[in-house]
């Protein structure tokens, strides 16, 4: 349920634009505050940044695999073996900010 109401009402959403108040009737505005000031939190981000990175490597390691099998090479020329490109985002995220 969170996740669907970060997606929702959150990510994509300017700070200054973020509800304050709860969308849901059974949620208090404590606890949306909650959520947001968690979801705002550098150290959120860079976890979840940490976990995108951390499937990254399972699916390369899958891949690469995958590619060996098919005899197809990882960089091949006629890029029928090749990571997706939003991969490459994510790899080059920073988290050290």
């Amino acid at each position: 349920m969170r996740y669907r109401l970060k997606k929702k009402y959150f990510d994509g959403v300017p700070a200054n634009q973020v509800r304050t108040t709860s969308p849901l009737k059974h949620m208090s505005d404590e606890e949306w505050r909650q959520l947001v000031d968690m979801w705002s939190s550098p150290e959120h981000k860079v976890m979840l940044v940490s976990i995108c990175l951390s499937l990254l490597l399972r699916y390369e390691v899958a891949f690469e695999s995958v590619c060996r099998k098919w005899n197809m090479p990882a960089t091949s020329d006629n890029n029928s073996c090749k990571l997706p490109k939003f991969f490459n985002h994510i790899a080059s995220y920073d988290t050290s900010t």
